[in-house]
């Protein structure tokens, strides 16, 4: 969220996690929760004003977070769904068992105006919980 938040400052976020995956309805279906994986997809609608590309602000975060540790995967020349002139760039941080995805792409506003949209797709290892003996 830092990254987000430094390549586009005073734009609000939104978030939809589903961390709650790790356990819940897994125990309910008999699985072993511990190998389950959370998530959270953090969007933000950008401001028309702005008029950096999607390849600029997906650099830009990728830029921030390589500054503090974390490395390139690819960059991906499969935009996002539905979105051809979208940029998709895999990050991962060496020693933690997850990675992030940052993508940025247009959207036409119903003004005609274009603004970006930003966002990361963040998944990782459910930790185990030590209460349950897992």
């Amino acid at each position: 969220m830092s990254a987000l938040k430094a390549t586009m400052p005073g734009i609000e976020m939104n978030e939809n996690s589903s961390a709650d995956d790790c356990g819940g309805p897994d125990v309910i279906d008999s699985k072993d929760s511990s190998k389950r994986i959370g998530s959270t997809v953090i969007t933000i609608p950008g401001d028309p004003s702005d008029k950096r590309q999607a390849k600029t602000l997906v650099q830009e975060a990728a830029n921030y977070l390589t500054s503090h540790g974390w490395t390139v995967e690819k960059e991906s020349k499969n935009p996002p769904a539905g979105h051809p002139d979208g940029v998709v760039m895999s990050l991962k941080k060496p020693g933690t068992a997850g990675g992030v995805d940052i993508s940025a792409w247009p959207f036409k506003l119903t003004s005609g105006k274009i603004s970006q949209t930003f966002g990361a797709t963040i998944v990782t290892d459910c930790l185990r919980n030590p209460v349950q003996g897992k």
